[in-house]
């Protein structure tokens, strides 16, 4: 398995992921095809299945989120504008992504299970194994088998630099869970640059 952590701050969410591979019978690897990518315009990180990633990268049209919804505001994220986003995964997004796997013979929710974080503008939601749509009220998520020791990170560094506060909850998944390594990547919504945080 594997972490990745999203944090909401400033109308930007900043995405961040390890990097290991562990096989079923402990063997860890070090893998270049990351966890957190770019598709259609989606910063999308997924825990799991390396195939369910690998499908979400190579799309090529996935729905778009209406651009009146792109930019609301801090205030708009409790809001009207959040019914609206969480319609709009419930009803095109899902079901997009759940005939994209059936017609590349993947079943999300079997061995191929995974969650998917899914970032653009200020929006961050988690598609869960079973399709539900999470948006999350602490404004920060962590998702994966390494989720437990980063959720307790972010919970007591509210008032960091959100960069910063990335790669401690990173660092802290990777102390305390054997599937979880550096390097870690990072990508921000706003513009959607990528960092490789330090060590």
């Amino acid at each position: 398995m594997s972490v990745v952590v999203g944090i909401q701050h400033g109308g930007i969410v900043y995405v961040g992921a390890d990097s290991q591979s562990t096989g079923g019978s402990g063997d860890q690897y070090t893998r270049l095809d990351k966890k957190i990518f770019l598709s259609c315009g989606y910063i999308m990180g997924v825990v799991g299945s390396s195939r369910i990633a690998q499908l979400l990268k190579t799309a090529t049209n996935i729905p778009q989120l209406p651009a009146t919804l792109k930019s609301a505001t801090e205030a708009e994220l409790d809001g009207t504008k959040l019914f609206e986003v969480e319609k709009f995964f419930v009803t095109k997004f899902v079901p997009h992504l759940k005939q994209l796997f059936t017609d590349f013979g993947t079943e999300h929710d079997s061995d191929d299970a995974s969650d998917i974080l899914v970032a653009i503008g200020p929006w961050m939601v988690v598609i869960e194994t079973d399709w539900q749509v999470g948006i999350y009220a602490d404004k920060y998520i962590a998702i994966g088998s390494g989720s437990g020791p980063s959720l307790g990170s972010l919970a007591s560094t509210e008032n960091i630099d959100p960069e910063q506060r990335l790669h401690l909850a990173l660092q802290a998944s990777a102390k305390h869970t054997n599937t979880v390594s550096a390097p870690f990547y990072m990508l921000i919504t706003s513009g959607g640059r990528q960092k490789k945080l330090p060590k």
